[in-house]
């Protein structure tokens, strides 16, 4: 029993943090896009790396831009999906939200090796 009420707590500073995050992202965006690209991968590689873009997405879609936020890094719609599949577990730690859990983040998993695997095919 001790162990689930840690693990609980960890989950919630885990949604506080992604929480704060995004309302930094909300606040700062207009900073964070007048300075350059810092993504090592992109600058080593010369191809984006499966997060590139989120930080516009997720201020995208702290707008309401769906649409946008989805241009900008389609993967976006999985973490939203993770992200409320996460608060359902706190929530109602259930063995059914463990399952919406893990699907949910099997999918994120498998959109962000997509989005990778079609950067690397439009660069070739």
């Amino acid at each position: 029993m001790e162990k689930t009420v840690g693990n609980r707590k960890d989950k919630i500073v885990l949604i506080l943090i992604i929480l704060a995050g995004s309302v930094c992202i909300y606040i700062f965006m207009p900073w964070i896009s007048q300075h350059p690209d810092a993504c090592i991968h992109r600058k080593i590689t010369g191809i984006g790396c499966p997060l590139c873009g989120m930080t516009h997405a997720v201020n995208e879609l702290m707008h309401f831009r769906f649409s946008k936020a989805f241009q900008y890094n389609p993967a976006i719609l999985f973490i939203v999906a993770w992200f409320g599949a996460e608060c359902l577990l706190v929530i109602n730690p259930s063995h059914v939200s463990r399952i919406i859990r893990n699907v949910a983040l099997i999918l994120l998993l498998a959109s962000l090796g997509l989005v990778y695997a079609f950067r690397i095919a439009h660069v070739m």
